[in-house]
C-alpha cells in the first residue's frame, strides 16, 4: 500500500483517497485500515519509504577543497534530490499543516538541510561580515529548497539543466564566489 501511495503521488494525484490507494494497491478499502491507523500514519509511513530510497543520493560533500568544485557538488546533488522527490515532497508539503508525525519528519530534513550547507561552506560563511552571516545562511537555505526547486521547474518552467545553473549562479553569487 506504501508503494500504491508513492505510485499515486508520482502520477501527480497528490492527495488520494484511502480507495484510490486500495484500488492502486488491488485491495480492498478495509485493508488499508487494518494496516494503518489512518491515511496520515501511510503518509508516514510513505515518506519514511522514500528517504530511505533517497539514501543514496546522499554521498557526504567534502568541507574543504576549491570552492567551485565543492559548489558543483553541492549543486548536482541537491538537483538529484529534488528531481527524484518532487511528487512526494509537494504531496507531503500540502499534508505537513494536518500531520503534526509529517511535519516533525519534514523540520527534521530542513535542519538537516542547514546543518550541511553550514558544513560545506563554512570557509565561504566564515568570511562573510559577521553581521550578514545569519542572513547569508537563510539564503543559501531558501535557495537550495525543495520549494525554490519547484519553482524553477513549474512556475518559471525552467529545463533542468537551466534550474541547475540558476542554482550554482545564485549561491556562487552569495557565497562569494566571484571574488
Amino acid at each position: 500500500m506504501v508503494d500504491s501511495l508513492l505510485a499515486l503521488l508520482r502520477k501527480g494525484n497528490l492527495r488520494p483517497t484511502a480507495k484510490e490507494i486500495a484500488d492502486e494497491a488491488g485491495t480492498s478499502l478495509r485493508s488499508v485500515y487494518v494496516h494503518f491507523d489512518d491515511l496520515e500514519d501511510l503518509f508516514c509511513s510513505a515518506s519514511v519509504r522514500q528517504n530511505e530510497s533517497i539514501v543514496q543520493l546522499l554521498v557526504p560533500i567534502p568541507d574543504d577543497g576549491p570552492f567551485e568544485e565543492r559548489l558543483q557538488q553541492f549543486v548536482q546533488q541537491r538537483c538529484e534530490i529534488w528531481e527524484a522527490t518532487a511528487p512526494v515532497r509537494l504531496a507531503a508539503s500540502l499534508q505537513e499543516p494536518f500531520s503534526p508525525v509529517l511535519a516533525s519528519i519534514l523540520e527534521g530534513a530542513r535542519t538537516l538541510s542547514t546543518v550541511d550547507v553550514q558544513r560545506v561552506f563554512a570557509t565561504e560563511l566564515h568570511h562573510t561580515d559577521p553581521s550578514q552571516q545569519a542572513a547569508t545562511t537563510a539564503a543559501v537555505d531558501a535557495l537550495v529548497s525543495g520549494a525554490a526547486w519547484d519553482h524553477w521547474r513549474t512556475v518559471l518552467k525552467l529545463a533542468d539543466d537551466d534550474a541547475r545553473a540558476a542554482l550554482f549562479e545564485a549561491l556562487r553569487a552569495l557565497l562569494g564566489g566571484r571574488r
